[in-house]
């Protein structure tokens, strides 16, 4: 059963892949899930991957309590981080750029935060989470709102994400 569950992730997030720049053609431009150059990519994964291992140095007294199970980890690294960013940084972004585009000359900085504050407080409802906890997942939001920002796409911040969510679970199993 897990082998199917891979196999259908993984379908999806080729699918996803391919798809990049193409979704316009279908409406959902607001999404932003744009062709970027490789580079940006690299850039984007190292940000990712040193953020988490940022974040493992910083809570290394913390007890992690249990390991995650295995749909929750192909969950929090895969599926997860797409329908995170594809919402955050895609949805909402676009949505909060357009109305404080109307008040602000340059609204980009703004948009960055103010999501940011919204994907940290989305989190605030998991149970034992602290304010540590939620800092922490405010300034990682505007890491990916920044690669966001800077990129045009949202292609960015899911592979930032990605590599977060991979590191920090891979330091959890080492332990």
């Amino acid at each position: 059963m897990r082998f199917v569950a891979l196999a259908v992730i993984l379908i999806v997030l080729a699918s996803f892949w391919i798809a990049r720049s193409r979704l316009q053609s279908f409406g959902l431009d607001f999404l932003a899930w744009n062709r970027t150059p490789g580079s940006f990519l690299l850039k984007a994964v190292a940000l990712g991957a040193g953020s988490a291992l940022v974040v493992a140095w910083l809570f290394r007294g913390v007890q992690t309590g249990a390991l995650p199970s295995f749909a929750d980890l192909t969950m929090g690294v895969t599926l997860g981080p797409l329908v995170e960013e594809l919402v955050f940084r895609g949805i909402l972004f676009y949505s909060v750029l357009l109305l404080l585009n109307r008040w602000l000359r340059d609204a980009g900085w703004t948009t960055v935060i103010v999501i940011a504050a919204v994907f940290a407080v989305s989190h605030a409802g998991k149970a034992g989470i602290t304010a540590l906890q939620i800092a922490t997942i405010f300034l990682t939001g505007t890491l990916y709102g920044w690669l966001r920002k800077g990129s045009g796409s949202t292609v960015p911040p899911f592979c930032a994400h990605v590599a977060y969510n991979a590191v920090l679970l891979g330091i959890a199993f080492l332990r």
